[in-house]
Order: C-alpha cells, then structure tokens, then sequence
C-alpha cells in the first residue's frame, strides 16, 4: 500500500497505520491511496444546511470494505487540537462494500442546525479487511497495513462581519520568541505558514525561522513557542512574526529585541 507523503502525517509502522490528514495543505481537490480516494477532503456544510456529501472511490481491482466513524474536533486554550468520539454527527451508511472502480456517497449531517459558533468534526474512514483470518495473519508479519484517514467536516455559521485575526502578546524570553495567534470569527482560519524574522536595526534580514500552519478554530487562540539562535538574537533590533493565510492575506507584529532578552 502507497502510503501518501503529506504535512502533518502521523503514521505508525504497525498492522494499523492511521493518517491524519491535514487537507488544506493538499494541492488537489481529493485524496487518493493505493486503494481509494475521498473527495473532497475538506468538507464544509454552509450555513443554513445541516448534510454534507463525501465521496469515497475504489481504486483496487478488489472489492472494498470501508466504515465510517466520527470524533468531535475541539481546541484547547493553547490550540492544541482535541478529539471525542461524539455521536453528534450522523453518518449514513457507516459501513459499505464497493465494487472495483466504483463509488459511494457518504452522506453526514446533524439533527439541529449549529447557530452560534462553527462546529468541527472528523470524519474517520477506515479499510476493512474482507478476510479477517488472512488479515491477521498478514497483520502479525507485518506484510499488510489498513488505511485510515480523518476528513475536516466544518458546520459553518453566517459571518458576515468577521473581524480579523491577531497576534497578541509577543515577547523575547531566553532566546525564545511566544506568542499568541487570536481567531475571533464564527469559523475557523488555517494559515500556511508563520516566519519569525530578526531584522538590524536598518530592517536586514539577520536570521529566518519559518514553519507550517495548521487550524485554528473559531473564536480560538494558538500558541506559539518558537527558539531563536542567541548570536543573532543578540544581534537584533527588532522581531517580526508573519503569519500567511490560505488566501495569501498575511498579519504581523513587530517587536524591539535586546540583547539581554536573548
């Protein structure tokens, strides 16, 4: 089994490999393995609505077995991401056999409509073996591995005067630079990157440290906690966090730097 390399893949090199799967990142529109793709791999359900459609395909020449789960996605105050099995989220049907070559719709939906503040979810899709005895077998020689992956559902609410995100609280503590990235909307954000520069007094470039984004969720803040190297540190007047969204909009704060702080 080909075993997608993306950002923020998590697997594990036993019988179950579980992938979670981080689709904003993804240049296409679906997301495909050696035995199946999903589509889309970022659902969202627009406010008003309550049921959203994702499609999963077999890829295989062999007929496959696929079940369908769901854990609520929160956030806690540092925006490290949570997970509950919750039984919130409605999925029909929880289980399928497609054929070689065809497709199932999954539909997912919840009883009332979310109001006040987006709600998250993963929808938890996982390959099921067709033949439980030669599967275990396989499984303890470590020869075959079963798919999972978790696909973002957000229930959106309307936000049309969504105010914008912000960085709060930046400081330099023992060549270390925190900070806080605040969501205010009604619905999540998800940024590309963030970049921490240290600028000379002229505004050079002394040093450049730049990482990958994630989600934040609404009305959320994430933390971050990012080393500086102390030379140039100390060779700094001032401190730049960038932060770039999906839609290539950026945000920063700039900060005075003194050596004692590195």
């Amino acid at each position: 089994m080909v075993i997608l390399h993306l950002h923020r893949i998590v697997a594990m090199r036993v019988s179950v490999i579980t992938i979670l799967i981080t689709a904003s990142l993804m240049l296409t529109s679906s997301l495909v393995s050696a035995e199946f793709s999903v589509s889309p791999v970022r659902l969202y359900v627009a406010a008003g609505d309550r049921h959203g459609n994702i499609i999963a395909r077999n890829l295989s020449d062999q007929r496959l077995r696929l079940a369908f789960s769901a854990r609520r996605w929160l956030q806690d105050d540092s925006g490290r991401d949570q997970f509950h099995e919750d039984e919130q989220l409605m999925i029909f049907p929880q289980e399928v056999s497609i054929a070689a070559g065809d497709a199932q719709v999954i539909r997912v939906g919840l009883s009332e409509l979310v109001t006040d503040q987006e709600r998250a979810f993963q929808l938890v899709i996982t390959e099921v073996p067709t033949d439980q005895e030669s599967h275990r077998r396989a499984a303890e020689e470590h020869k075959e591995k079963i798919l999972s992956v978790a696909v973002p559902v957000f229930f959106q609410v309307s936000d049309k005067h969504a105010a914008d995100m912000q960085i709060e609280s930046v400081q330099v503590v023992d060549a270390r630079v925190s900070f806080l990235l605040a969501n205010p909307r009604q619905r999540h954000l998800h940024f590309k990157t963030y970049t921490i520069a240290l600028l000379s007094p002229e505004g050079a470039v002394v040093d450049q440290t730049t990482g990958d984004g994630w989600y934040v969720h609404a009305g959320g803040r994430k933390a971050f906690d990012v080393p500086l190297a102390a030379p140039h540190c100390r060779r700094a007047a001032f401190l730049q966090a960038t932060i770039l969204l999906d839609d290539d909009q950026s945000v920063s704060e700039q900060i005075t730097v003194e050596p004692s702080d590195c």
